[in-house]
């Protein structure tokens, strides 16, 4: 899978997104250090102990480089970036119960809104799987020949439902 760039000095900063949310009954937010171990145990319930390692990444950041969106006191859905590599923004997911409803904009907005605070002008999306969703929340585009720019050799442990 490819890496995708965007370029943050033109993307709206996910206020709207969140307030629009907020009535809903879901919150975004950023995480807190002491919730390290219920963000641990949603990725890697819902996604993958790979995801979940890269996200407990953010929390050498001060303050930590994840936002979650909360509903009814349980995370629904994380955003990260400075954990893979400098610059990076990612992985990103949300519950299948919770898709389609802007969850995922907004993380993703808010989440690239706070790298532009840190003065990046531009951020990769690395290892992109749905190109549409970062080509239309984003503007985000395929940089050609990205396909491992994370590294062929990485070890990544497969799970063994999904061999």
């Amino acid at each position: 899978m490819p890496d995708m760039l965007v370029r943050l000095d033109v993307l709206a900063d996910g206020r709207a997104e969140r307030a629009a949310l907020r009535c809903a009954g879901i919150v975004v937010r950023r995480i807190a250090a002491y919730e390290a171990g219920v963000l641990r145990a949603f990725v890697a319930g819902a996604f993958s102990d790979g995801w979940a390692d890269e996200a407990q990444r953010c929390f050498v950041h001060q303050p930590p480089s994840c936002f979650v969106a909360v509903s009814e006191g349980k995370i629904v859905g994380f955003a990260v970036h400075e954990c893979t590599r400098r610059g990076f923004f990612g992985p990103m997911g949300v519950d299948p119960g919770f898709r389609g409803r802007g969850v995922g904009m907004a993380l993703l907005l808010t989440s690239l809104a706070a790298m532009r605070d840190l003065d990046y002008k531009y951020a990769v999306i690395g290892w992109v799987g749905p190109q549409g969703f970062y080509e239309r929340h984003a503007g985000a585009k395929v940089i050609e020949g990205s396909e491992y720019s994370i590294g062929p050799d990485w070890l990544l442990p497969v799970r063994p439902e999904s061999r």
